[in-house]
């Protein structure tokens, strides 16, 4: 987003912020700031992915401030065979089910 698309105020000569973001602050795009990516659910029909020791972290646990255990675990062999990924302690976790466009 353009600095100027950001005031509300455009033609009267009166500059008044969007969003009550102030000034001084620096406009940065996420990317600039952190690396995001998405993983997968191992596959629910191999029951052995579930029998492991790593942490699963499910989507509903991320409604908590602080996760500290976790309801399952899978295996190695879950995280050899999908999209999941090993996450460090201390990570921002975030997940969104749905994407909308704003379009002009």
């Amino acid at each position: 987003m353009l600095k100027n698309e950001l005031f509300s105020n455009k033609g009267s000569g009166q500059q008044s912020l969007r969003y009550g973001v102030p000034e001084e602050w620096a406009w940065r795009r996420l990317s600039e700031l952190m690396s995001s990516y998405s993983g997968g659910t191992p596959s629910r029909e191999n029951h052995e992915f579930y029998t492991g020791s790593i942490p699963w972290i499910r989507s509903s646990e991320l409604n908590n401030k602080y996760i500290e255990t976790t309801a399952e675990s899978i295996s190695e062999d879950a995280v050899a065979h999908s999209s999941a990924k090993y996450v460090s302690p201390g990570t921002l976790l975030y997940e969104f089910q749905e994407f909308f466009v704003l379009q002009r």
